[in-house]
C-alpha cells in the first residue's frame, strides 16, 4: 500500500476496519499514519467494528457504521461520520444527501422505534466492550478453537477452518437452534464457520453449544 501511496496518485485511501469474512480487523492507527504521511483522506468502513471495541475516528475523514451490528441494536439505520461534506448535489435524491441536512434542512422522518433502540442500547456503555471481551474469551477456551484460522481478532467474531472430523458440526447447530455464520459461498468454499459473541442470548446459546461441541471431542478421542 505505501509503495502505491508513494506515487503521489492518490487523494483517498479507503479501507474496512472490522472485514467478517475471515474475522480480521485491520490497524486503524497504521491506516491514519499512512494517510498523514501521505497526505489522502482516510475513509474507513467500521460496519462491523463499531460499538465491538473502542475506537477513535479522530483524522478519519469520513467513516460508516450501522444500527444493527455490534451495538446490539435493531437493523435499520446507517451512521456516516465526516470532517466535512461536498454541496448538496442535484443528482441525489434529497433524503440521501447528507450535506441538505447539513445546511439546516428539515430531516425526513425515522422510525422512532429504531431510533429509541439505539438509545437504549447505547446506554450499555462503556460496559459492554468489557462484556463483550468477556464473551470472546469464552469462546477462546473451546476445544474447537485450535482451529481458529490465524487473523488478528477483534472482540465480535472468531473464524474457525473445519476439519473433516467437524464436517457436520453446522448441520447439528442448527437442528439444535444454534445458527452460526457458515452457509455464506465465500466461507463454505474456505470450510470456515464462523461464532459472534453480540447476541442477547449469549449465554444460553454458549452453553448449548458447548455441550454439543462435547460430542465431537469423545468422537476424536475415541
Amino acid at each position: 500500500m505505501a509503495s502505491q501511496l508513494e506515487t503521489g496518485s492518490y487523494q483517498w485511501m479507503l479501507a474496512v476496519h472490522g472485514e467478517t469474512s475471515t474475522g480480521t480487523c485491520n490497524n486503524l492507527d497504521i491506516l491514519k499514519k499512512l494517510a498523514k504521511q501521505y497526505n489522502v483522506k482516510l475513509c474507513i468502513d467500521c460496519i462491523s467494528s463499531f460499538g465491538a471495541m473502542p475506537f477513535s475516528l479522530q483524522d478519519c475523514y469520513l467513516a460508516t457504521a450501522v444500527s444493527g451490528k455490534a451495538i446490539g441494536a435493531l437493523s435499520g439505520l446507517a451512521f456516516v461520520f465526516s470532517q466535512s461534506l461536498v454541496p448538496s448535489s442535484a443528482t441525489l435524491p434529497a433524503y440521501l444527501d447528507l450535506a441538505n441536512y447539513q445546511q439546516g434542512a428539515i430531516p425526513f422522518t425515522l422510525p422512532a422505534v429504531l431510533l429509541s433502540n439505539v438509545e437504549t442500547a447505547l446506554q450499555a456503555y462503556p460496559a459492554r466492550y468489557e462484556q463483550l471481551q468477556q464473551r470472546f474469551q469464552s469462546l477462546l477456551q473451546l476445544p474447537i478453537m485450535q482451529f481458529q484460522y490465524p487473523t488478528i481478532q477483534y472482540p465480535m467474531l472468531i473464524t474457525v477452518q473445519l476439519p473433516h472430523t467437524y464436517a457436520n458440526v453446522l448441520i447439528d447447530l442448527a437442528l439444535n437452534g444454534l445458527f452460526v455464520h457458515g452457509e455464506s459461498q465465500y466461507l463454505r468454499q474456505k470450510n470456515f464457520i464462523q461464532f459472534s459473541v453480540i447476541q442477547p442470548d449469549f449465554d444460553g446459546a454458549f452453553a448449548r453449544l458447548s455441550e454439543i461441541l462435547s460430542y465431537y471431542e469423545q468422537v476424536i478421542e475415541v
